[in-house]
């Protein structure tokens, strides 16, 4: 986001850029000492700049959370924090499936569906691009419950890793415990190599 800024970004040494005549031991440690404050100041408009886009705000998230008119509440993490503003923000329109869709898919962080049961006053939210149960599903679904009509229910369904799906890597349990990777990072490694097929 910021490499338009090459002009502030610049890392090379700025002595370089100093005449030659001022490029000497007596003037280099002046030089080095500038160089530490420019880095400083690098940082704190970088930090600075972070505050003003809600998926990058840390201290900030005190602003945004007022601006939508929400509680500030420092125990959840800055994921979560961001979530409640974005989706506060999105749901300002009419509530529509498609509303409801653009808040969930914002907590979950990952595609999501809403499917309607017309006849029971009932909807599900299936969470599709991520498995398992999302990390900020309590914070979820009190934004679901309060921007939802109220005269539906609502419930969830979630994705699970199943053994047909492990079973088409034709792997054994020595090949796996070799790639060393972690729960967590075997659902990036099987949305990589779709089909049983290793990518390199």
């Amino acid at each position: 986001m910021l490499k338009k800024y090459n002009w502030f970004y610049d890392k090379s040494d700025i002595y370089s850029k100093f005449p030659k005549l001022l490029q000497n031991d007596i003037d280099k440690p002046f030089m080095d000492a500038l160089d530490i404050e420019i880095d400083k100041l690098k940082g704190a408009f970088t930090d600075l700049f972070n505050q003003f886009f809600v998926s990058t705000a840390t201290w900030g998230l005190e602003f945004w959370e007022d601006l939508v008119k929400i509680e500030t509440n420092e125990k959840l993490s800055y994921e979560t924090r961001r979530s409640n503003v974005m989706a506060e923000m999105r749901r300002r329109d009419i509530t529509t499936v498609e509303v409801i869709k653009k808040v969930a898919e914002a907590y979950s962080n990952g595609e999501c569906d809403v499917i309607e049961d017309f006849e029971h006053y009932i909807f599900t939210i299936k969470f599709i691009g991520v498995r398992g149960i999302p990390e900020a599903l309590p914070e979820l679904d009190k934004v679901i419950r309060r921007i939802k009509p109220a005269h539906l229910a609502h419930k969830y369904e979630y994705s699970y890793l199943i053994w047909d799906e492990f079973d088409s890597y034709n792997k054994t349990w020595d090949e796996w415990e070799a790639l060393g990777i972690t729960w967590d990072e075997l659902e990036v490694y099987m949305e990589k190599n779709k089909g049983g097929v290793d990518i390199a």
